[in-house]
């Protein structure tokens, strides 16, 4: 597995899923202790997950509600070195479609994206309870 692609659909607004997703107070929600998103193309994406990792890395794409993409530091905690991240948000019917794209890097390796993928579930599954709660 070369990517993970995961999909979920959020019974909610377009804009909650997008902040829940991609801003400051939201990410400590689904994927990590502490974080801060600085929203725009250049800016900087800092997040610290429940595992005492520390991701860095800088905003490639930036619409807001729409599509962001993260290239992550090369410092990064692993696997995140060297990936890039990308999050999809678009209406889908009543609901909000989200579609996460991650690859790059060491996730060539199976045995290294075949347990970031199994994270990706949970934190994605994760949002969505957040944002139906």
């Amino acid at each position: 597995m070369s990517t993970i692609r995961r999909p979920v659909q959020i019974s909610a607004p377009t804009r909650a899923v997008w902040n829940a997703l991609l801003s400051t107070e939201g990410i400590v929600r689904w994927l990590g202790t502490e974080g801060r998103v600085d929203g725009r193309e250049g800016g900087r994406f800092t997040c610290r997950l429940d595992s005492g990792e520390e991701v860095t890395g800088i905003f490639n794409t930036w619409r807001p509600t729409a599509k962001a993409e993260i290239v992550f530091d090369r410092h990064a905690a692993a696997p995140w070195n060297g990936t890039t991240l990308t999050f999809a948000v678009a209406r889908d019917g009543k609901d909000t479609a989200v579609h996460v794209q991650h690859g790059g890097g060491a996730l060539d390796d199976d045995a290294i994206s075949a347990p970031l993928d199994t994270l990706w579930k949970g934190w994605l599954l994760k949002l969505r309870d957040a944002l139906e709660a």
